[in-house]
């Protein structure tokens, strides 16, 4: 397919110019003034195109729990939100194996051929496991390890697993928790894992990645952190970014406005290299039986869109550093920037709509926000993977 989009606003870390851009053959072909092909053609006047999002954390619940979530509604939610690209946390059934998971995913995720996905695997699931057998026996399928509680792996452990890591060059995703903490003060728990976590990696000289982030204090160690060390980098969730309602149950937990002020300054001085939704699926039923999470993939760009760019004056090349070009460079993807040659994953924003959030409309088969009723500006109404057009909002 051939698709040229004329007269737009083209926006990416690096630049932010007014122009035309053909795709062809999944890639972007040309980008410039006044470009004449003959194909499909959209007036891209009064919008605008930036690459596509990048989730590094989502959970679509597949197989072991479709009734939250599946493949193909968390994947139509993706592209409904701009994304063409997700990590998926692994979900699996208790008597598959890791493979039999892998294989099970990515056969179903071709034959829908809706996102472009990749199937993490977990370690530091539970106290006694045998992490580094986990990742030894890693399938070549596998390029990020997610470590659920960062807790349960002791030092030494740690240590082995980032040498395996870097010889495998997987990245070690870190949920930074101490479950025996957690329960009651999940800012120390955070606090105490961020640093232990961070310390063994720059003395391994290896790649980390910190997810939802969630507390001030957490942002000030990574912070130092990062002063030493450029292999260490940060994800926060729009819930934690955007919302103080502590009432709302996730994990971990949302803070205080003095947290969000920190998290915004984060964002500004690059402490904080991407966003990511974890994109957590739950019923009622589950809530009410003490689950958490937050749906987001649907919301997103929008939430981030209204709270950094239009409340606080960031520049939208920076957004879109955060949703694309950062975790396109730590997954090594050919994608994430307006750029000849990459691929043609892209999408188109009306950065003036606004709209109120309403959870019901959803293409998720769950339903829990933070952000029912929140007045928004900036909506997706196009979201194009590999040159071809996999959501339209008209």
């Amino acid at each position: 397919m051939e698709i040229l989009i004329k007269n737009t606003r083209l926006v990416d870390r690096d630049n932010d110019i007014n122009g035309d851009i053909y795709l062809k053959a999944g890639y972007i072909e040309d980008i410039g003034q006044n470009l004449k092909y003959s194909c499909y053609s959209i007036d891209g006047s009064k919008l605008c195109v930036m690459p596509s999002f990048i989730d590094m954390h989502v959970h679509f619940r597949d197989p072991a729990a479709t009734y939250k979530e599946d493949l193909i509604t968390g994947s139509r939610a993706a592209l409904k939100g701009g994304y063409t690209y997700a990590n998926l946390i692994y979900d699996s059934k208790n008597d598959w194996s890791i493979n039999k998971t892998l294989d099970y995913i990515y056969s179903k995720n071709e034959n829908l051929d809706l996102l472009n996905i990749h199937q993490s695997i977990s370690i530091g699931t539970y106290n006694g496991e045998d992490t580094l057998e986990i990742l030894e026996k890693a399938d070549p399928r596998v390029r990020m390890a997610v470590v659920e509680r960062s807790g349960y792996i002791k030092n030494t452990v740690f240590l082995k697993a980032l040498d395996i890591c870097k010889e495998k060059n997987i990245l070690l995703i870190i949920q930074a928790e101490d479950r025996e903490l957690s329960r009651d003060n999940s800012r120390l728990s955070e606090e105490l894992e961020t640093i232990r976590c961070g310390l063994l990696a720059k003395q391994k000289n290896s790649n980390i990645h910190f997810t939802h982030v969630s507390s001030k204090e957490a942002i000030k160690i990574l912070r130092q952190l990062k002063l030493d060390s450029s292999n260490i980098t940060s994800d926060i969730t729009p819930h934690h970014l955007a919302s103080n309602n502590t009432k709302f149950k996730v994990n971990p937990p949302l803070k205080e406005r003095e947290d969000t002020r920190i998290f915004i300054e984060g964002i500004k001085d690059g402490t904080i290299d991407t966003i990511a939704t974890d994109h957590a699926p739950q019923t009622p039923e589950d809530i009410n039986e003490g689950l958490t999470g937050a749906v987001g993939l649907e919301t997103s760009f929008s939430i981030c869109y209204t709270e950094l760019v239009r409340k606080h004056k960031i520049e939208l090349r920076k957004l879109s550093s955060l949703m694309s070009g950062k975790a396109a460079e730590l997954l090594n993807l050919n994608q994430g920037y307006l750029r000849k040659g990459y691929k043609a994953d892209i999408v188109l924003v009306d950065l003036n709509k606004t709209g109120i959030i309403d959870s019901s409309k959803f293409l998720s088969k769950s339903n829990n926000t933070p952000f029912n009723n929140y007045q928004y500006f900036g909506e997706v109404l196009m979201t194009i993977r590999d040159g071809e057009i996999k959501y339209s909002a008209k």
